[in-house]
């Protein structure tokens, strides 16, 4: 290689340093400029879609919240004059969740069973009972039939 080098004159020489030069100077450009300049252009996207999903979060929780101040202000509006024994059997009812047993108890619970119900009618009766009423059970047992229902026993604390 150096024989051959030795060979070339001082022109040639130069010319095929400058080329060399230009291949570096290449290589360098493809290996490490433009991944940094990429990486700042895709960094500044991700900021602009973070910033908008930011935008969409914040007013999905303030009208979250603005909902949920309606709710509890309708509901210390409305207080039901019936008692929320009545209240929970009548609002199954209305549902068509057909209660097999209620049992309350000296304590001040309320107990009911239900055999064969809708996943979807029972978590809209319970929806229906916290929203209207401000009744939730404190204790929920599920079980699934074959026949895809659920069978639920639902315990209401100082419903009597």
């Amino acid at each position: 290689m150096n024989v051959y080098w030795n060979k070339l004159s001082t022109r040639e020489r130069a010319l095929i340093m400058g080329a060399g030069g230009l291949f570096v100077l290449l290589i360098l450009s493809l290996v490490i400029v433009r991944p940094l300049i990429n990486y700042q252009a895709g960094s500044e996207a991700e900021l602009i879609a973070a910033k908008e999903e930011y935008r969409v979060i914040a007013s999905l929780v303030a009208s979250y919240n603005t909902t949920q101040d309606k709710r509890s202000i309708s509901a210390q509006k409305l207080p039901s004059s019936q008692s929320p024994r009545i209240l929970i059997s009548t609002s199954a009812r209305e549902k068509g969740l057909i209660v097999s047993r209620i049992q309350p108890s000296e304590d001040g619970n309320l107990t009911l069973w239900m055999d064969s119900v809708s996943s979807i009618v029972f978590y809209e009766w319970l929806n229906t009972l916290e929203q209207r009423h401000s009744l939730s059970p404190n204790l929920a047992s599920l079980q699934k039939n074959g026949d895809g229902t659920l069978r639920a026993q639902i315990q209401f604390s100082g419903v009597q």
